[in-house]
C-alpha cells in the first residue's frame, strides 16, 4: 500500500528482487555507501542525561575504575549553558557580535562552577583510553520566561535571521517549532553552506582545542508545516525527513574521520552517518521486546549500526532483572550502552542500580559482560568491516543468513550478531527458559561449547539464569577474540581500543572457504583451507606480535 500526497500524485518505486541478504544490500548501495564507525564505537558506553557538573563526571569515571568496569566511551548531555548549546555551563565570555566564533581562550571558567576545567576533563577521559561524546540539537533555543537572559545567544539569533540562516514560513518569517519539544524555537537551515559554517564555527573549539570525540545529534524531527522554505528552494513537504538527513551530515562532516555522529532521526541514505540509537524508551519488558524489532528492522532497512538505552531510559529504574537482561541484550548488539534518566535516583549505573535494587548481583553481572564485550571487540570490529563493505547489517534477521530456511522469515524475537553469533535474549519477566529455533547444521553453545545438530524443524527448550542467555556459534566459524591473563571469556582485558593482551582465534572447524581477519591497525591474517588441514598466513603489523590458536 501507498499513501499519495494530492499536492504532489506522483509515485516512483524501485523494486529489489533476490534472497534479502542482496535486496538489502543492494537498497543500501542505491541510496549512499555505508560509513564505518571506529573502533572504539564496539566497546561498552557509560551515558547521562544528569551529569551536569565535571564532578559528577569524573565520580562516574572514578567509580567504574574502583568497580572494574570497562568503557570506551563517555557521553555528557547537560554540558551546555541551555542557550547557545556552544558553551559550556557557567562559562563566562564576553558578549560578542552574532558572527564571532569564539575560541578556548575566550571563555573562563569559575571554579565554583559547573565545569571548573573542561580541557583536563576531557584530557582525563582520553588519559583512560576512552572518548566523549557531546549532546547536540538543531535549534536556536526559545528561551522560555523562566530561564535567565543570555545576551550571546540574542545576538546569535539576531545575526542568523538577518543572514537567512534559518528556516522560513512561506511568508518569509522565521519558522519556529510550533509545540511540543523545543516549541518556539528556530531551525538552522543546513542546506544553506554559510549558516553551516557559521554554526560550525562556534563549535569548533569543541574538537579542534578540546579533542571531543563525536556528538550525540538528537532531534532533527521538526518540520510540521509543508509549505516552509530552505535556501536551496525545497520546501517542506520535500524536507519533512530530509531535513534530519541534512543536521547529520553536517554535523558528521563537522566531526571528521576517527569522530562520530550519534543520531535518533534518519532518513533514506543514513548509512553513510556513522551511528543511530533507538530514543527514548521506557523501563518494561515491553519496550525491550520493541527495541529488538526496531534494531532487526532498521538493519532490514540498510542501517548496520545502531544501539538502544539498555534496559530503557524513562520513568522509575527498571528491575534488577530487566536492566540484566537488557545488558545481555546490548553486549550482543551493535552499540552497548546503558543511559541514565535525569531525575532523582534513577540513574541507570550498574552501582545505582544494585544499590536502589538490593541485587548484589548486578556489579558482578555487568562487569563480566562489559569484560566479554571487550574480549569480543576483534569478533565485533571485523564483521563491522563486513557490514561496511557489504551493506549487510551487523544485527541480522534471521532471513538474511537463512533464506533457504522458510522458519526464518517469520522468527522475530533471534538474531545473528555478525555472521557466526546467533542470540536469543530473553524478553520476558521471570522467565529462565524459552525456545530457541536453530536454523540446520552444527552448532556450538557458546558457554559451553556442547554441539547441536540441527535439522529441519529443530527447537530447543533452553534453560538461561539470570546470568546468561543463549548463545550459539554457528560451527565452522573462526572468532576472533582478545582474552585476559586466565584466556576465559569474561576476563579483564583493559579498555584499549588498539593493541591487544591476547589476540586468540577460537576454530570451530575448518571453515569451508578462506576466512581473513583484518584490523585498523594493518594485522591481515588468513585461514585457508588446505589438504592438511588449515593453514595461517599472517601478515602482522601494529601491535600484534604473536596469536593463540584455538581448536575445538
Amino acid at each position: 500500500d501507498a499513501q499519495i500526497n494530492p499536492a504532489r500524485p506522483i509515485l516512483e518505486s524501485t523494486v529489489f528482487l533476490g534472497a534479502p541478504a542482496d535486496i538489502v544490500s543492494a537498497c543500501s548501495r542505491s541510496t549512499g555507501s555505508t560509513a564505518l564507525p571506529p573502533k572504539w564505537v564496539f566497546g561498552p558506553w557509560m551515558s547521562g542525561n544528569a551529569w551536569n557538573t565535571q564532578r559528577e563526571v569524573e565520580k562516574q569515571l572514578q567509580l567504574n575504575d574502583e568497580l572494574g568496569l570497562p568503557a570506551t566511551a563517555a557521553v555528557i548531555e547537560a554540558w551546555s549553558d541551555e542557550a547557545t548549546f556552544y558553551a559550556w555551563n557557567d562559562a563566562q565570555h564576553a558578549s560578542e557580535p552574532g558572527d564571532h566564533a569564539f575560541g578556548l581562550d575566550e571563555f573562563s571558567f569559575p571554579a565554583e562552577g559547573r565545569w571548573p576545567d573542561p580541557k583536563t576533563l576531557v584530557d582525563r577521559v582520553h588519559d583512560r583510553d576512552m572518548k566523549l561524546v557531546l549532546w547536540q540539537i538543531p535549534v536556536i533555543k526559545q528561551l522560555a520566561a523562566h530561564e535567565p537572559r543570555c545576551e550571546q545567544h540574542e545576538r546569535d539569533e539576531e545575526h542568523a535571521i538577518a543572514r537567512g540562516y534559518v528556516v522560513r514560513n512561506a511568508d518569509g518569517t522565521p519558522y519556529r517549532i510550533p509545540d511540543g519539544w523545543f516549541a518556539g524555537s528556530l531551525l538552522l537551515d543546513f542546506t544553506n553552506p554559510e549558516a553551516a559554517e557559521w554554526w560550525f564555527g562556534k563549535r569548533r573549539y569543541l574538537i579542534d582545542q578540546l579533542g571531543v570525540d563525536g556528538f550525540k545529534t538528537d532531534g532533527g524531527e521538526f518540520i510540521f508545516d509543508d509549505r516552509v522554505t530552505f535556501w536551496d528552494g525545497r520546501n517542506g513537504a520535500s524536507m519533512r525527513n530530509r531535513y534530519a538527513m541534512a543536521y547529520i551530515e553536517a554535523y558528521r562532516d563537522f566531526a571528521g574521520p576517527g569522530r562520530i555522529t550519534f543520531s535518533r532521526a534518519g532518513y533514506v541514505g543514513a548509512q553513510s552517518s556513522p551511528l543511530f540509537w533507538a530514543g527514548d524508551q521506557a523501563s518494561s519488558f515491553k519496550e525491550l521486546r520493541a527495541v529488538l524489532t526496531a534494531g532487526l528492522s532498521i538493519g532490514l532497512s540498510g542501517v548496520p549500526f545502531w544501539g538502544f538505552d539498555m534496559a530503557g531510559l524513562s520513568g522509575d529504574i527498571p528491575t534488577a532483572e530487566l536492566f540484566i537482561r537488557g545488558l545481555q541484550m546490548a553486549a550482543f548488539s551493535p552499540v552497548m550502552q546503558y543511559h541514565c534518566d535525569g531525575r532523582g535516583t534513577w540513574d541507570r549505573t550498574p552501582s545505582n542500580m544494585a544499590a536502589r535494587t538490593g541485587d548484589e548481583r548486578v556489579v558482578p553481572i555487568y562487569r563480566t559482560y562489559a569484560n566479554l564485550r571487550m574480549n569480543l571487540l576483534p569478533y565485533i570490529y571485523n564483521e563491522a568491516v563486513n557490514s561496511a563493505k557489504s551493506a549487510e547489517p551487523l544485527m541480522r534477521a534471521l532471513m538474511i543468513d537463512f533464506a533457504n530456511d522458510p522458519a526464518a522469515f517469520s522468527i522475530d524475537d533471534e538474531y545473528m550478531f555478525g555472521r557466526d553469533l546467533l542470540v536469543a535474549p530473553m524478553l520476558y519477566e521471570h522467565v529462565y527458559e524459552r525456545p530457541v529455533r536453530l536454523p540446520p547444521g552444527r552448532w556450538l553453545d557458546f558457554w559451553t561449547l556442547q554441539e547441536t545438530q540441527a535439522g529441519p524443524c529443530t527447537m530447543l527448550n533452553h534453560p538461561s539464569d539470570i546470568e546468561r542467555i543463549p548463545v550459539f556459534i554457528r560451527a565452522g566459524a573462526i572468532l576472533p577474540i582478545n582474552l585476559g591473563d586466565d584466556m576465559h571469556l569474561g576476563s579483564p582485558t583493559g579498555v584499549r581500543g588498539t593493541g591487544y593482551r591476547n589476540l586468540s582465534f577460537l576454530i570451530t572447524s575448518t571453515p569451508p572457504q578462506e576466512w581473513t581477519f583484518a584490523d585498523d591497525e594493518g594485522a591481515r591474517i588468513r585461514f585457508v583451507p588446505c589438504d592438511d588441514g588449515l593453514c595461517v598466513i599472517a601478515d602482522a603489523a601494529g601491535a600484534v606480535r604473536h596469536v593463540h590458536l584455538l581448536f575445538l
